[in-house]
């Protein structure tokens, strides 16, 4: 099964019972191959289906969070204040996905992002992060 973007169907429930301190807690960015199956059913980091190779270290890389979550009119939204960036690295395998989850909180998953199927060789690799605003942020959360 491909990889799907979603939020992770546990962290919904972990939202209302503020879990996640995005102010505080740690958060981090692993890559998965094409044929990992990671989406919203994905609840907290797994090694299956990682990316592996030269310079990439098991888990990922951390995800700068400076920002809390933000509230404008019915829209409750946050966005990881860098781009997520893994440096030099060599990932000969094709991957598609990055989950997001939180290491402060026994790894659970906030959820998983898909794009066009990447190989990188000897080289930097960012995920750039959309502006932080109630109509791009990365998590957005609206009230009816």
């Amino acid at each position: 099964m491909p990889n799907t973007q979603a939020i992770s169907s546990l962290f919904t429930t972990e939202a209302l019972n503020a879990i996640h301190e995005f102010d505080t807690d740690v958060f981090k960015a692993a890559l998965y191959k094409a044929s990992a199956n990671i989406g919203p059913g994905t609840t907290q980091y797994t090694a299956s289906g990682e990316v592996d190779g030269l310079n990439y270290v098991p888990g990922g890389v951390l995800v700068a969070s400076a920002t809390p979550p933000l509230v404008r009119g019915n829209v409750t939204y946050w966005t990881p204040s860098q781009n997520i960036v893994y440096f030099d690295v060599t990932l000969m395998t094709s991957f598609n996905a990055v989950l997001i989850y939180n290491t402060s909180k026994s790894n659970r998953a906030l959820g998983s992002w898909t794009f066009s199927p990447k190989a990188v060789n000897a080289s930097t690799f960012t995920l750039r992060v959309p502006q932080n605003s109630p109509s791009t942020a990365l998590l957005r959360w609206k009230q009816r």
